[in-house]
């Protein structure tokens, strides 16, 4: 079968490159079924047939759009995605739920897990703040920035997500340490976090209550226990210095004030 009209369907659609990618996969991955023509009740059957509900929600996306494509009915598909999207969001609530009242603090995998299911839940704000956590290991300063495509004439004394073609430039003027380390900036490839951060005005506005916003993110812990979970996890010497640089905090008041055990 030739995709190479649905594909151009997708972009014409607006359609970001990683969304197109996955329902490629989809269609190719069940070639068989999408070359026939199918009812929406098969279709419901095939969808139940993934393993998680977010694979179900995937799934049923791109059948969706390939019903629209091909000019077909698709309201008990769309009524399925309701129903799935509303499920997802529950099992997540409920992970997120036990994750905060846990007395002991997760791991980082169990922050990782929750980063997949913020995106998976196009919970695109509480994504780009627990991605920026756990991958440059920032204060909440740091992510009050607005997002813009284009850098020229902005403000030295605020931090801007400018979105470039193939990254996004983050230039942090504006962080608690800044008169003693500098203004950093981080070009971000991670094309998840490129299609999240599209989706936002601002990761933290300056209106927010970045404390609630933050552990709106992270399940209930603030940015310190982040990085105290980060850094409990077996770590080089080599990272350690990552870590104080890409914060802006001294080595030694790392390993001092950010011991998990404390």
């Amino acid at each position: 079968m030739d995709l190479r009209p649905f594909t151009m369907y997708l972009q014409e659609e607006g359609l970001h490159t990683t969304t197109i990618y996955n329902h490629i996969r989809h269609i190719r991955y069940h070639l068989t079924f999408f070359s026939t023509d199918f009812t929406q009740d098969q279709a419901i059957d095939l969808i139940d047939l993934a393993n998680t509900t977010s694979a179900k929600k995937s799934l049923a996306n791109t059948v969706s759009k390939w019903l629209q494509y091909k000019r077909e009915n698709n309201d008990e598909i769309v009524s399925q995605i309701r129903f799935l999207s509303a499920l997802y969001e529950k099992q997540s609530q409920v992970k997120r739920k036990a994750m905060s009242k846990n007395k002991d603090l997760p791991t980082c995998n169990n922050l990782i897990q929750l980063l997949q299911d913020h995106y998976d839940a196009k919970r695109w704000k509480e994504y780009c703040i627990l991605f920026l956590l756990l991958t440059y290991n920032v204060r909440n300063l740091d992510m009050v920035g607005d997002v813009v495509r284009d850098g020229r004439g902005r403000s030295v004394h605020f931090n801007w997500f400018v979105i470039r073609k193939d990254s996004v430039l983050w230039k942090r003027n504006l962080y608690k340490t800044v008169e003693t380390y500098g203004a950093k900036q981080q070009v971000i490839k991670n094309k998840q976090f490129m299609n999240a951060i599209q989706q936002l005005n601002c990761v933290l506005c300056p209106s927010d209550n970045l404390d609630r916003a933050v552990k709106k993110a992270t399940g209930g812990l603030g940015e310190a226990s982040v990085l105290k979970i980060y850094l409990s996890t077996p770590r080089s010497a080599t990272e350690f210095k990552r870590v104080s640089k890409s914060r802006g905090t001294d080595l030694n008041t790392l390993l001092t004030s950010y011991n998990i055990s404390k």
